[in-house]
């Protein structure tokens, strides 16, 4: 009701902005409320209460703080007789907000094997709370980060003799990354480790931290231009081993998040070339003519044999498999998605020079794609069937 108030005694402020008129709510509560109702099995669609200091919290559907834009303050009328209300609020703020920092740090490791090769080590780690001097606080890290990475170079070619002129350069590579969230990704205002130590079952509490964490791995193995050098510099014939090479590189990547099950994807390289060159020798049968009126016939010339022959053929397979993850209480059918592609190539190319002026150059490339049977291969029956059509 509409009123006035005059004094200068003590306490009359408490007269105008009365005690019971102030509203001092936890955020915690509410966010506890959300866990109980989930532990309680309650629908999302029926309003949960719960009963607090100054009246009662309820909570419906999946509200989320971190996202509140608009704010609506009502008044109920609990008598059975119309009321005149005015209304005044003041002093909306938010306090004791959580202000902890975080850490960060950074290793690298090189190591030089002599000459057999490189090892490579690094790792680092940025904790929850962690920001730059010049950051806000919601500028600062909301997940703690750790990962690795593992790569060496290496000469295999050293296990064997010198004068074997065997090269074999490797690289192998390893990492992974884990990214783990201060607030459940479903429930984006609610701390996850406060969510998880409220579960009873530790098989669920495992099950949803694991689902929580974005984790990425990758795994990378090449050997490239593998060859065997002829020893000396005596000209090696086309049939030489030496005039052949090889590659091979395999990665795997994995993934998974709240968003995705399971993620990986494979991928495989492998090439064989081989390459032949000679020496040109150009024949002029007619230079011994010494007229001038038949200098264009003498400087007739040809050659016998091509310059160079290069060939090389590649293998290239990619396969996919993507399960998305099922976040919902109902049954939900998620199906699991392939990606695939096997490919073959090859590539002539040779090289030769009818005369001195007039060189002749053939190039042919054969693409061929080897079909895979659907899904995914778990048989003995689709292993062959790649390889029938792999021979075919």
């Amino acid at each position: 009701t509409r009123g006035f108030i005059s004094s200068s005694t003590s306490g009359a402020d408490k007269l105008i902005w009365p005690d019971e008129n102030f509203i001092d709510l936890e955020f915690q509560k509410l966010f506890d409320l959300k866990i109980d109702r989930q532990n309680n099995n309650w629908p999302m669609t029926a309003p949960y209460i719960k009963p607090i200091e100054k009246g009662k919290i309820t909570v419906m559907g999946l509200p989320d703080l971190s996202n509140v834009r608009v704010m609506m303050i009502g008044v109920k009328n609990n008598s059975t007789s119309p009321k005149c209300f005015e209304i005044w609020t003041n002093e909306l703020r938010v306090k004791d907000i959580a202000n902890s920092g975080g850490w960060a740090a950074l290793a690298n490791v090189q190591a030089q094997l002599a000459d057999f090769g490189q090892l490579n080590l690094a790792g680092s780690i940025r904790t929850i709370g962690f920001g730059d001097v010049d950051k806000k606080l919601n500028d600062r890290s909301l997940t703690n980060n750790y990962n690795y990475d593992i790569a060496t170079n290496l000469e295999l070619g050293k296990f064997f003799p010198a004068e074997a002129g065997v090269s074999i350069p490797m690289y192998l590579g390893w990492s992974e990354s884990f990214i783990r969230p201060k607030f459940n990704p479903l429930n984006h205002d609610i701390n996850l480790e406060n969510y998880l130590a409220a579960l009873a079952s530790e098989t669920v509490r495992e099950s949803i931290r694991k689902a929580a964490e974005d984790y990425n791995s990758l795994f990378s193995f090449n050997i490239n231009n593998f060859k065997i050098a002829r020893p000396g510099n005596k000209k090696p014939m086309p049939w030489a081993i030496s005039n052949f090479n090889g590659s091979y590189s395999y990665q795997s990547n994995y993934r998974r998040n709240q968003q995705i099950e399971e993620y990986f994807l494979n991928t495989t390289q492998a090439t064989l070339g081989y390459a032949y060159a000679l020496n040109t020798k150009f024949y002029t049968p007619l230079k011994r003519l010494k007229s001038k009126h038949l200098r264009l016939v003498r400087d007739f010339n040809f050659n016998l044999l091509p310059s160079s022959f290069t060939s090389q053929m590649q293998l290239n397979r990619l396969y996919s498999e993507n399960q998305a993850r099922n976040n919902n209480n109902f049954k939900q059918i998620n199906p699991r998605l392939f990606d695939k592609n096997f490919t073959l190539n090859r590539n002539y190319n040779m090289a030769y020079p009818l005369t001195r002026s007039i060189n002749l150059n053939y190039v042919a490339n054969v693409e061929a794609r080897i079909e895979e049977p659907y899904g995914k291969i778990d048989s003995r029956e689709k292993q062959d069937s790649i390889l029938s059509e792999f021979k075919g």
